[in-house]
C-alpha cells in the first residue's frame, strides 16, 4: 500500500513466472517473490497518478521544467539588475525578500510558479536607480 495525502491505495499481485503464470505456493523463491512485491508497489505508485509523466516519454514533470526555468531566469535578472547600482540592488532585494518571504527572497528555493511569474515581472519592470 501507498499513502499520500492521507489517502491510501492497497494492491495485491500473485506470485507470478516468466510467463505470467501464478507460481504455486512450492515454486515461490525469493526473487519471483521480490519481483512481484516490485510490481505490486509499482501498481500502487500509479494508482495516485505520481511517474505519468514518465508514460509521457518526459524524464521530469512539466511543471517542474517549468519551476526551474523561472528560477534560471529570476536569478539572472537579480544579477542583472544588482550590477546597475547599489540603490537598484536593494530595490531588487526588497522586490525578492516581498515576493519570497518563505525562501527568504531566494528563487532557487520556490517552488510555487505563480509567486516565480510574478516576481520575474516585477524584476523585468525595475529600472536602474542612481546612487
Amino acid at each position: 500500500g501507498v499513502t499520500v495525502n492521507g489517502v491510501e491505495h492497497i494492491e495485491i499481485l500473485p506470485v507470478m513466472d516468466f510467463k505470467n503464470k501464478s507460481l504455486p505456493a512450492d515454486q515461490v523463491d525469493s526473487m519471483s517473490a521480490n519481483k512481484s512485491l516490485k510490481r505490486c508497489f509499482a501498481k500502487a505508485i500509479a494508482n495516485h497518478g505520481l511517474g505519468l509523466y514518465i508514460y509521457e516519454g518526459e524524464d521530469i514533470p512539466e511543471e517542474l521544467k517549468q519551476s526551474n526555468q523561472l528560477q534560471a531566469d529570476c536569478m539572472e535578472l537579480i544579477q542583472k539588475k544588482c550590477k546597475l547600482s547599489n540603490k537598484t540592488k536593494e530595490a531588487v532585494a526588497a522586490i525578492c525578500k516581498e515576493i519570497l518571504k518563505e525562501e527568504n527572497g531566494d528563487p532557487n528555493l520556490c517552488d510555487d510558479n505563480a509567486r516565480l511569474k510574478e516576481l520575474k515581472k516585477k524584476l523585468m519592470a525595475v529600472r536602474k536607480i542612481p546612487d
